[in-house]
């Protein structure tokens, strides 16, 4: 649809506040101010899988069920009171101290690694990817071999609850029988690991009835397929701007904390938040359906000149809020202090080994950008 999201986005930001789109029947918002205050709207809720649904036979919707349910629960999925209930429920997973235990986890990883991991095959695959499946791995109090089933997992979840048509029959019943084997897995990670938090924290709820087990299931889902892919490319993005630049290792030693936002801003790996409208509503002069679907630009809010003057350049100055990559309000990510801590951890062995005293060739990052995503394929030096 689009060659280059980002710019495409970024031309329509200056050409108005909002723009609809044909041909996937969406509101664009694009500037920084107004997605700002539409995060915390409550006119507006999360979109169900409607659009997908009307696709459906009555037959296949029958077969689709399971999934649908199971994916309508997921708390990125949903609204209060529901969404309330997730986020009280998992909040202490991300507490300061499990943040402090799964970075512990993060830095063994890295270390183990030694100096010649960063500089010799591509450390995307080498260093960045396996220390932050060591802390997924160290949060779910998992073994790290167990990740790879969860990955194949997870990816076949992704691509269902992504779906807007196109049904296959094949890829549904396969989506099917994933399913029965991951709730079966969570449930049994929730009654016989009591050393792990998530498994505690979902079987308490499972046993005095607050959530059911596909209830228990889309969170740990959610969980599993949210830490991994983002972290790294902000990763990527730190290493491209280290290595291209030695003063910026400076501004990392200095501010840490105000570097890594800097970082994330040009980063912002997820490209947008759908939406949908819970009431008709005018929207910068345009009316705006109830039901419509109005999706937030936070890639084109970050790079909004109006909020970061030069925006595509790296600036520490930039203040609050330093970007909204992370969300805001209710939907805003439960992992953002853990990412953040995870990338502080790598980027601190990376400045004391990799970027020490000696030259180095400035690493090259080569992307895939797509209309909702941005992630790292590769890093050469």
């Amino acid at each position: 649809m689009v060659v280059a999201p980002r710019e495409w986005f970024d031309e329509h930001r200056e050409a108005g506040r909002v723009f609809w789109h044909e041909s996937t029947g969406t509101w664009f918002v694009t500037r920084f101010n107004d997605v700002w205050d539409l995060l915390v709207d409550p006119r507006l809720g999360h979109p169900s899988q409607d659009a997908f649904i009307r696709t459906l036979t009555p037959e296949q919707r029958e077969t689709c069920a399971a999934l649908l349910d199971f994916a309508a629960r997921w708390p990125v999925f949903t609204d209060p009171p529901e969404h309330t209930v997730a986020r009280r429920l998992l909040l202490p997973l991300f507490s300061t101290e499990e943040n402090a235990r799964v970075a512990a986890a993060v830095r063994a990883r890295v270390e183990s690694c030694g100096p010649e991991s960063w500089h010799g095959a591509d450390p995307l695959d080498a260093v960045l990817r396996p220390a932050c499946r060591a802390g997924l791995a160290a949060l779910l109090c998992l073994a790290e071999d167990q990740l790879d089933q969860l990955d194949d997992w997870s990816k076949d979840f992704i691509s269902f609850v992504s779906r807007t048509s196109g049904y296959e029959e094949a890829a549904v019943r396969r989506s099917n029988e994933v399913l029965e084997r991951f709730r079966s897995f969570v449930v049994g990670e929730c009654t016989e690991h009591t050393d792990s938090l998530i498994g505690r924290l979902l079987w308490r709820a499972l046993r005095d009835g607050t959530l059911t087990e596909v209830d228990a299931a889309a969170y740990y889902a959610q969980i599993l397929t949210g830490l991994i892919e983002p972290t790294t490319s902000a990763l990527a993005t730190a290493i491209e701007l280290l290595g291209g630049d030695p003063g910026l290792r400076h501004c990392f030693d200095t501010d840490p904390d105000a570097f890594i936002g800097e970082v994330v801003r040009l980063t912002t790996p997820f490209h947008f938040v759908p939406r949908r409208a819970l009431v008709p509503m005018d929207l910068f002069g345009h009316s705006v359906e109830e039901g419509a679907r109005v999706v937030l630009l936070l890639v084109s809010a970050n790079r909004d000149w109006r909020r970061f003057p030069d925006p595509l350049a790296f600036r520490m100055d930039r203040g609050y809020p330093p970007h909204i990559a992370f969300g805001r309000g209710r939907h805003a990510c439960l992992g953002a202090a853990m990412a953040t801590k995870m990338i502080k951890t790598i980027l601190r062995v990376l400045v004391e080994t990799a970027f020490d005293s000696r030259p180095t060739p400035t690493p090259q990052v080569q992307w895939r950008t797509e209309l909702g995503m941005h992630t790292p394929l590769s890093i050469t030096w």
